[in-house]
Formats: C-alpha cells, sequence, structure tokens
C-alpha cells in the first residue's frame, strides 16, 4: 500500500489537501442553506440576548442575558 501512495508527487498531495477540505466545505454549505428553519447554535445565544435589549422582560430569569 504504501509503494502506491509513494508514486504521488508532492504537488499532488498538495492539491488532495486542498480538495478535501474544499468538497467538505460545499457540502456543509449545501446543507446549511437547503433548509429555512437551519441556524448555527451561537447564532440562537446572540438572538437571545439582543432580544433582551429591545425587551427585558423578555427572559428574567435567563443567566445568559441578565444587564448586571
Amino acid at each position: 500500500m504504501v509503494a502506491y501512495f509513494a508514486g504521488i508527487s508532492r504537488w499532488g498531495w498538495w492539491g488532495c489537501s486542498l480538495i478535501v477540505p474544499v468538497y467538505y466545505g460545499v457540502l456543509s454549505l449545501i446543507y446549511s442553506f437547503s433548509q429555512d428553519y437551519i441556524i448555527q447554535d451561537d447564532g440562537r445565544l446572540h438572538i437571545v440576548w439582543l432580544q433582551n435589549y429591545s425587551d427585558s422582560q423578555l427572559f428574567p430569569h435567563d443567566a445568559l442575558t441578565r444587564n448586571e
């Protein structure tokens, strides 16, 4: 098996190291934009935190949104 990979040049490995992350990055973008109600986990936290500025009584006992 090692002899099989020995024939790949340095540029081949370099190209492979670029193609693989781009491929999976494109797959994740396709998945994330495929449905209307998919949101990143951090996005939910920031939306809740920003809603506290418009209505301070919206989340009265939430430790993450207290303004102290």
